[in-house]
């Protein structure tokens, strides 16, 4: 589901994540993650209006979308990406560390480690620049990575769903 020759949109967001200074890297890449959770949620409540007014933060609109069937497996690795934007938030002057990067790796499930230790050997379609081994990637770089993962499971959840409904709507129309 990372970086796949037909997906465009994550080719942009590396580049644009390996490309600006650590805060600001931070804090798009909770942006962009963010985005895909709000998708998610638009597709899965009734009225997304309402729930707008209800001014959830990050933490609980990841919990909302894990009760309306996203994968639980993505709920550490989420809480994790705030925690580092968080930290980032509050004091500007902060920096990416080896402790928040392993700490992000610890949050994923162990399928989730091996789908990112094996996109990183074998996609052809990554930027040149990154390493083909996880030990061997920057600090940054596997942060990027993570995020990627994230963005493009969720992604990949509101495209299904997308894709459902649609089926549905044709159905009712024959």
């Amino acid at each position: 589901m990372f970086m796949q020759n037909k997906d465009e949109p994550n080719r942009t967001l590396i580049r644009a994540l390996l490309s600006g200074d650590e805060l600001s890297m931070v804090v798009r890449s909770h942006i962009k993650v963010e985005e895909q959770v709000d998708h998610f949620l638009v597709l899965h409540v009734v009225s997304y209006k309402h729930l707008e007014k209800i001014s959830l933060t990050f933490a609980e609109k990841c919990l909302l979308a894990v009760a309306l069937g996203m994968d639980e497996d993505l709920i550490k690795p989420l809480s994790t990406l705030g925690n580092i934007r968080n930290k980032f938030a509050h004091k500007t002057d902060s920096e990416l560390t080896k402790s928040d990067v392993n700490n992000f790796y610890k949050a994923f499930s162990a399928t989730g480690k091996e789908v990112l230790q094996e996109t990183i050997a074998t996609n052809s379609d990554r930027p040149e620049q990154l390493a083909r081994k996880y030990n061997d990637m920057s600090i940054r770089e596997k942060f990027a990575l993570m995020t990627i993962y994230l963005h493009s499971n969720i992604r990949g959840l509101v495209h299904d769903e997308v894709e459902r409904m649609n089926a549905l709507n044709n159905e009712g129309s024959l």
